[in-house]
């Protein structure tokens, strides 16, 4: 029988492994567990998949408990390649994918369904934070919780991705004091995650005192918008 340790060796091997580190796996599968135990929602949306490493542990984890995962990517190619990864792990069964914006497929797909989580990981441009923000804010049934990855992600002036802010667009949105969930690594020296000092090989790194990704539930995003957005 597959099991989840099983399906990391096999993705890692393959080389289509989740560029995210291993706590923020575990992070991500622990709340998929606990969002399961306590709500009746049928999906769990992904945007965002890479070449699907997270995304075959999330179908593998929603097999489980019987939801479906629905996956958003705007890369035609990166949607083709999750397929086939999916497809040799026998994980496609339970999946739903659709090539586009989040705001599109809410639009002209979502209907009725009622996602517990949605994992967001895709454009993470101030300007890309900030519209699938009001995607969500437009959805009709509203998920339990979000996850943002590369929550306080940065990059260097030479870059030319100065504007790459998920942290920013987040409190902007929903405020200073709104309850972010720290989620995988912390940055620290000698950790996983690349500091200002010693940048990555395409000029990222992570502010300190942020995290690798952030919970948020949406009864505290429910709390502020009733409260006028003060």
């Amino acid at each position: 029988m597959q099991t989840l340790d099983n399906l990391i060796q096999a993705i890692q091997e393959s080389g289509n492994w989740s560029h995210t580190s291993t706590k923020y796996q575990n992070d991500v599968a622990r709340i998929l567990q606990d969002i399961g135990d306590k709500n009746e929602n049928d999906c769990v949306i992904e945007v965002g998949c890479y070449k699907g490493g997270l995304t075959a542990q999330l179908s593998f984890l929603l097999q489980e408990i019987k939801k479906t995962l629905i996956v958003i990517d705007i890369d035609p190619e990166m949607i083709r390649t999750t397929k086939q990864l999916l497809q040799k792990q026998d994980l496609e069964r339970n999946v739903e994918f659709f090539t586009g914006t989040l705001q599109q497929f809410i639009d002209t797909r979502i209907g009725d369904r009622k996602p517990s989580l949605l994992v967001i990981d895709g454009d993470h441009r101030y300007s890309g934070v900030i519209a699938d923000i009001k995607a969500v804010e437009s959805m009709k049934n509203k998920p339990a919780a979000i996850i943002f990855h590369d929550y306080s992600l940065r990059y260097l002036e030479n870059s030319g991705l100065t504007d790459v802010l998920v942290d920013k667009a987040i409190h902007d949105c929903w405020g200073d004091k709104i309850k972010v969930n720290f989620i995988g690594d912390k940055p620290e020296k000698g950790g996983f995650l690349n500091l200002k000092e010693n940048p990555g090989p395409h000029g990222h790194y992570f502010n300190e005192g942020g995290s690798e990704g952030v919970l948020i539930y949406w009864h505290d995003i429910q709390n502020y918008l009733a409260s006028g957005r003060k």
